[in-house]
């Protein structure tokens, strides 16, 4: 199943939408579609795939940004993060990629551009961890 969709970002008049996988076994794969940014009904256009890695605890992405200059895509998992470089968008995923351990076993799920080399992303609460907001600068 890679049919759950958590992470979107929206660029040039589009909407890119990145798959969550669960599938079972986990092969770590997340389809990347896009559609119209703007009201009615669209068949999604699917731009391909993109394996992040393996591990089924870290390797769903959940959420997705890119930056205000359009340079940048960031994709987040648990507790790791994606960035594409130096990309077309409808094939960003065969940009230039550099992975970043972020070093935290929490729910990541949100995460922001808050200028064109500093991110924001935040975990859920799950028992008594989460509820954080974190800042890295690329």
């Amino acid at each position: 199943m890679i049919y759950d969709t958590e992470a979107i970002f929206y660029a040039k008049d589009s909407l890119y939408l990145i798959t969550k996988n669960r599938s079972q076994p986990f092969n770590g794969k997340a389809l990347i579609y896009r559609i119209p940014g703007k009201k009615g009904n669209y068949k999604a256009n699917y731009l391909g795939e993109f394996i992040p890695c393996t591990d089924t605890s870290s390797c769903k992405i959940t959420a997705a940004d890119i930056s205000p200059d359009g340079k940048t895509i960031a994709l987040l998992g648990y507790g790791k993060l994606w960035l594409f470089t130096n990309f077309d968008l409808s094939n960003f995923f065969e940009g230039d990629l550099k992975t970043i351990d972020l070093g935290i076993s929490t729910q990541l799920e949100s995460i922001s551009f808050l200028n064109n080399k500093t991110l924001l992303f935040s975990d859920e609460q799950l028992n008594k961890t989460g509820r954080n907001l974190y800042s890295l600068r690329f």
